[in-house]
């Protein structure tokens, strides 16, 4: 699917809803839902990568520019495999709600790789865990992490982390593993302005 420079869809506040396995936001195009939800879904089983073009096979969504709403869904239940997030910055787009990201497919994952992300507020629902080999902050809002969303047995269904890590919201976090736990190989610092909710087992070097 490709939206032409200086084109725009938009929803005048309905939900928006794009299915497409190849997404080309050329510049100045602009998707807007004005107080609804932008949900962006690929039409096949295949990964999401956001913030970075992750190349042929993959659906990938290095531009958000373009994205004004009250919040975006990216990924659906049962569909999407693997997500991967690099570099995103809440300052390349106009949403003012929750960023969720979703990969429930049996033993799919999301990580966060590279370079650190900010969102407002950001939830992340994965069927089997969730990686941060970069820092992550949700700068205006909650953070609410499940790295087992069917609550049953996979290979990992953990939280962790590599290196020195800082994992940031401005009120609540919450941190969930039901089958698994939140494991740490490294510092990992955790940071929230209203509380953190731990719960399943933590260890770890976790501070």
């Amino acid at each position: 699917m490709t939206i032409s420079a200086a084109v725009s869809l938009s929803s005048t506040s309905q939900k928006l809803t794009i299915t497409a396995d190849d997404l080309d936001l050329q510049s100045e195009s602009l998707i807007e839902s004005g107080t609804a939800t932008i949900i962006v879904a690929s039409a096949s089983s295949i990964p999401i990568s956001i913030g970075v073009n992750g190349g042929a096979g993959t659906m990938s969504m290095d531009n958000f520019k373009p994205f004004s709403g009250a919040g975006v869904i990216i990924g659906k239940d049962d569909l999407n495999k693997d997500i991967i997030v690099v570099g995103v910055s809440n300052e390349d787009m106009n949403i003012n709600g929750i960023m969720s990201v979703v990969a429930t497919v049996d033993e799919s994952s999301v990580r966060f790789e590279t370079t650190a992300s900010t969102f407002d507020s950001l939830s992340v629902r994965s069927d089997n865990g969730i990686f941060f080999g970069a820092d992550l902050t949700a700068i205006a809002g909650k953070l609410s992490l499940d790295a087992d969303s069917d609550d049953s047995v996979d290979p990992v269904n953990t939280i962790s982390t590599s290196g020195s890590r800082m994992v940031t919201a401005n009120t609540v976090m919450t941190l969930e593993a039901t089958t698994g736990a939140i494991e740490t190989a490294g510092d990992l610092t955790l940071r929230a302005g209203s509380g953190i909710v731990i719960l399943d087992e933590m260890g770890g070097s976790a501070l």
